[in-house]
């Protein structure tokens, strides 16, 4: 999911103006592949068929976000022109999707590595790891547990209640646009979980590896390790093996070479979670940003906002591609 790819510096703006696309088109995949799961009898060719509100969700879903696309532009909002993280075209849905549980089980296995490192920290006392510092990440931790899965709970219920409109009902336009706000909101407020999760990793890690480093100063003595901090330890490497870290096994006792690879294998660890919480918060931007456009798309716009169709239509020849003008349907 980290590796980017170079785009050129023009196509920044249709890159940052198609992630409205490609979110749409993830929230559709994602509550389709729910609307599955609970009618399996439905073949998926069949659905848009079968069930006479479907299309009305799908389209009035996509309707919802490109209105805020168009907000933006019409707004005349200027584009920041930042590099973001999220110019590999294939990034944002990566991160949106609320269908595969790789991102959010990988966070949860951040949150109990990250724990044992609190622990071995403390009863190691490392640098003064206080009582008082162990509470403070621990009662983070907890913090982000719990929300975790109660954000979660909302995004299937979301999508549980737009499958509801593909069956039965009358959906409308601002019923299922409330609904893609709060399931936005929610999915803004797990990212930012995840991400707490992962800084709070980055600093515990920090000061695990300044402790491995301190113990290879010098000539390597595994006497240097407090014999009650040795299990506690060890549990560490436990769960850095679990994270994916390829960590030597430790046989009956600890060696400067393997301290040695365990400390380049948290080095590259620590790039990665940088990398990850650079493009959480970028996704986290974009769905800020959508969020307050979806708001204001309902607004009647004032003389001084409006921007006429032709000016509009130029504006985006010379900006954006045709992909998504067409899109927008300008």
């Amino acid at each position: 999911m980290l590796q980017l790819l170079e785009k050129r510096p023009e196509a920044h703006e249709d890159l940052e103006m198609e992630r409205y696309i490609q979110a749409a088109e993830q929230i559709k995949e994602d509550v389709m592949e729910e609307f599955r799961k609970i009618n399996p009898h439905i073949a998926p060719n069949r659905i848009l068929k079968e069930m006479p509100n479907a299309r009305t969700v799908m389209d009035n879903i996509e309707i919802v976000i490109r209105n805020a696309a168009k907000h933006k532009i019409f707004s005349q909002r200027v584009l920041n022109g930042k590099k973001s993280s999220l110019d590999d075209a294939d990034l944002i849905a990566a991160y949106l999707t609320t269908s595969d549980a790789e991102s959010y089980n990988d966070s949860l296995l951040a949150l109990s590595c990250s724990r044992r490192t609190c622990y071995f920290l403390f009863v190691s006392r490392y640098n003064n790891f206080s009582l008082a510092e162990r509470a403070k990440y621990i009662d983070n931790l907890l913090t982000q547990e719990k929300i975790c899965p109660d954000k979660s709970i909302t995004l299937f219920n979301i999508k549980k209640e737009l499958v509801g409109m593909m069956m039965e009902g009358n959906p409308t336009y601002f019923s299922i646009q409330k609904l893609v706000h709060s399931y936005m909101e929610a999915l803004l407020d797990l990212l930012l979980a995840q991400k707490k999760i992962y800084q709070c990793e980055y600093e515990l890690n920090r000061l695990f590896i300044q402790y491995l480093k301190e113990l290879l100063q010098g000539e390597f003595d595994k006497d240097k390790i407090v014999t009650s901090c040795l299990k506690p330890l060890i549990h560490v490497f436990i769960g850095l093996k679990k994270r994916g870290l390829d960590i030597p096994p430790i046989k009956g006792t600890l060696k400067s070479q393997s301290v040695e690879d365990i400390v380049e294998e948290l080095k590259g660890h620590q790039q990665n979670l940088q990398k990850e919480v650079e493009i959480l918060s970028d996704v986290m931007d974009f769905l800020q940003e959508t969020l307050v456009n979806i708001v204001e798309s309902n607004k009647p716009k004032k003389p001084e906002e409006e921007i006429s169709l032709s000016k509009a239509t130029l504006s985006l020849s010379e900006k954006f591609s045709e992909k998504f003008a067409a899109w927008l349907g300008l």
